[in-house]
C-alpha cells in the first residue's frame, strides 16, 4: 500500500503520517489473516509494494555501513574515550555481529562488555531496532541508563505504547509471547527494521532447569 501527496504539500511533509498509516495498515492486514499487504502479480505471487523496495534498500545500507565502518573508532566516538579497543572475546564477536553472522553466543565474565556487543552497532547504524530479552528485571533500569548516557534510544517493551522508533527494546521473558509483542515484531520484520534480537544472561535459562545440576536445586 502507498500513500501519496496532494501537489500543494511540500515534499517530505507527510512523511511521517504515511509512515504511521503504513504501520496502522500492517497491523491489519496480520489482524484479518491477510498477510504482509502488498499486490498479487498474474502469476499469483506476491508482488512488492513500493514502501517494501524502499524499506529493502534502507536496509542494505545500514548492512554496509554497518559492514564497512571502523568499530574501534566507533566505540572510541561513542564513549568519548580515545583510547578505548575491543578486547578479549569482544573482538571476535563485534566482527560477526558486523558481518550480520546469525546465531552468536558470547560466554563473557560479569562487567566485561557484554553491553557492548548490542551499544556499538545500535550508535553506528540506526535506523533499525534490537530486541534485547532480558532475563533479569533488575538489569532493565541499569541498561537503559546506560544507554541514554550514550545517546542511544532504549525503553521497556509496554503493550499499551509500542516504542516504534526505539534502537533498543527491552522485553522480558514473558511479554514476548504476547499477541501484542509478536505484532510489533512482525511489524518490524516487514518494514526491514529488526536488526537483531539477543538474549541477555541466557545462562540462567538452564539454571531455572530441574534437570540442571539438581545437587544446587
Amino acid at each position: 500500500m502507498v500513500y501519496g501527496r496532494v501537489m500543494q504539500e511540500q515534499a517530505g511533509s507527510t512523511a511521517h503520517q504515511r509512515e504511521m498509516f503504513r504501520l496502522s495498515s500492517t497491523d491489519w492486514h496480520q489482524f484479518l489473516g491477510f498477510g504482509a499487504p502488498g499486490h498479487l502479480s498474474i502469476l499469483g505471487k506476491r508482488k512488492q509494494a513500493p514502501w517494501e523496495d524502499e524499506a529493502e534498500v534502507s536496509r542494505m545500507e545500514c548492512r554496509h555501513q554497518l559492514a564497512t565502518m571502523d568499530l574501534e573508532a566507533a566505540v572510541q566516538r561513542m564513549t568519548g574515550q580515545p583510547d578505548m579497543q575491543f578486547w578479549g572475546v569482544q573482538d571476535p564477536v563485534m566482527q560477526a555481529i558486523q558481518w550480520g553472522e546469525s546465531p552468536v553466543v558470547a560466554v563473557m565474565p560479569t562487567s566485561r562488555g557484554k553491553s557492548m556487543l548490542f551499544m556499538v552497532p545500535a550508535f553506528t547504524a540506526p535506523g533499525g531496532t534490537t530486541i534485547i530479552m532480558v532475563l533479569l528485571i533488575a538489569l532493565q533500569a541499569d541498561m537503559i541508563r546506560r544507554c541514554q548516557e550514550l545517546s542511544i534510544s532504549c525503553v521497556l517493551w509496554e503493550s499499551q505504547r509500542p516504542p516504534n522508533a526505539a534502537s533498543i527494546v527491552l522485553v522480558t521473558p514473558k511479554s514476548t509471547v504476547s499477541p501484542d509483542f509478536q505484532t510489533f515484531l512482525n511489524r518490524l520484520r516487514w518494514t526491514q527494521r529488526l536488526d537483531w534480537i539477543m538474549i541477555n544472561e541466557c545462562h540462567v535459562v538452564l539454571n531455572s532447569q530441574r534437570d540442571f545440576r539438581p545437587q544446587m536445586a
